[in-house]
């Protein structure tokens, strides 16, 4: 414990009893295999030499670099304690700094941290050097240092793998899963499915009699082209429209898009090609074609002031995955991709640890806040019952005005400063949250002044002391 004095406050000296068995969130798991292995090795597992240096100096020798989880207890001691801090300043909002700062050193405290991590079993993974084991396991500050650890672990593991779940720890040290989160898989779904909606949307553009318009606030991905080839007329046609074996929303888009490229560079017509009624939810297979499958970048020939027979340059062209930046062949890929899920930040990594400790320490913060009070009430008892009231007359305001910085002013006073003798003052505490202190000073001659104040506080008392003398010895 931080403050762990009885001067400071009796409460320091209170003992816990043993934490209640209240209802555990599950123990997030930490996906990170590396993460793992280091949040439960002891440092006896690898027997490194404690040199005086170790703490700054950078290892000579890559086995020298330390593979234990006192590194991350570092990590996960600082946001244990920024979450318990958090949690105390809004359960009981009324508490001040040191009613607070008492709570909290009990809530993370090696005692109550170390039964936390036995209610998990999180010591019977811990691995350490076969000959200490026993002892390394038993350890309360080691056991607290687990869990401290596996804080810091599951924060790094969320950064990069996101949220593996809860899991549950046996009595025989085996780990099962009790709760998963899909969190990141929707995400992937949920950008998969309004990629497929653009692709969709793209298809199903109104037509128009005299002119084809696209729809509002959506640049046009494809110009109509106003002529084209009838599908009986042109071999062509027919030979790209034979390729397609699995029918789709993607595949009609590609065959579309392929028969009016084929038709603008072959001759005129003014019959439109129609597109494929037939069509279906599963994303085509089949890949896309290579040189028949290029789009044109949206203008017709008559824009560019070209003739509707001039040939096309590859520039002018672009693949169709580029236009939708998805490919439209194949299926999607199981695993998320880095352009569907943006990077997590720390801030989130908090928020899910924050998740896991507050419903952890909440009913234990409580049951630490109604212990204290009880102590506390206990220990105001055993004072005297009749304490006197200190009643501040209203003189004694005008005085505290007047004696601010006495002290200072006393010491400098001529009969005092040429002698080289300081005031002495003597504090005494009295009954009744009161202070009484009694100021000496010596003249030139050798002359004693005197001069006492009884006050709240033993700064004020003091300044009132000083102002006495100094009036007694004038200016």
């Amino acid at each position: 414990m931080r403050y762990d004095t009885h001067e400071n406050n009796p409460l320091f000296s209170y003992v816990l009893p043993p934490v209640p068995a209240f209802p555990l969130p599950p123990l997030p798991r930490i996906i990170d295999t590396d993460l793992y292995e280091q949040v439960i090795s002891h440092v006896s597992i690898q027997c490194l030499t404690r040199r005086s240096v170790m703490a700054l100096a950078k290892p000579e020798e890559d086995w020298e670099k330390a593979v234990d989880y006192e590194k991350l207890e570092h990590l996960g001691d600082a946001i244990l304690e920024n979450v318990a801090t958090g949690l105390i300043h809004e359960e009981p909002p009324w508490l001040r700094q040191g009613g607070s700062a008492i709570i909290r050193d009990y809530l993370v405290s090696n005692a109550t941290l170390a039964q936390l991590s036995v209610m998990y079993n999180l010591p019977l993974l811990i691995k350490a050097d076969p000959s200490s084991i026993l002892y390394v396991r038993s350890s309360e500050k080691i056991q607290a240092s687990v869990l401290e650890a596996w804080i810091a672990g599951t924060y790094y593991s969320y950064l990069k793998y996101g949220e593996g779940g809860g899991i549950s720890i046996d009595h025989e040290g085996e780990i099962s899963t009790s709760q998963r989160t899909m969190t990141d898989t929707r995400q992937v779904e949920i950008a998969i499915e309004s990629r497929e909606e653009l692709i969709e949307d793209t298809v199903q553009y109104e037509e128009d009699e005299d002119e084809e318009r696209p729809p509002k606030n959506l640049r046009p991905v494809l110009e109509p082209i106003r002529s084209c080839l009838s599908i009986d007329t042109d071999p062509k046609v027919g030979e790209v429209m034979k390729k397609r074996d699995e029918v789709s929303h993607t595949t009609d888009l590609e065959n579309l898009i392929s028969t009016m490229m084929i038709a603008s560079t072959s001759s005129r017509s003014t019959t439109v090609v129609p597109a494929t009624t037939a069509s279906s939810t599963e994303i085509s297979k089949i890949p896309a074609p290579g040189s028949e499958g290029l789009v044109a970048t949206g203008i017709d020939n008559q824009s560019r002031g070209l003739p509707n027979d001039a040939e096309i340059q590859p520039s002018q062209l672009q693949p169709p995955s580029q236009l939708y930046s998805v490919p439209i062949s194949g299926t999607y890929a199981e695993e998320p991709q880095s352009p569907l899920i943006s990077p997590r930040t720390k801030g989130q990594a908090f928020d899910y640890i924050h998740s896991w400790l507050q419903p952890l320490l909440t009913p234990y913060c409580r049951w630490i806040y109604t212990l204290l009070l009880k102590e506390q009430n206990k220990i105001l008892s055993t004072l005297p019952p009749d304490v006197p009231k200190l009643v501040i007359p209203d003189h004694w305001k005008e005085e505290d005005r007047k004696s601010m910085g006495m002290p200072q002013a006393l010491s400098q006073h001529p009969w005092i400063k040429s002698v080289g003798n300081k005031p002495v003052y003597v504090k005494e505490p009295k009954l009744g949250q009161r202070w009484k202190v009694t100021c000496k000073v010596v003249d030139l001659d050798g002359k004693e002044w005197l001069g006492e104040a009884i006050r709240p506080n033993a700064q004020a008392a003091k300044n009132v002391a000083a102002w006495m003398v100094y009036r007694q010895l004038g200016q």
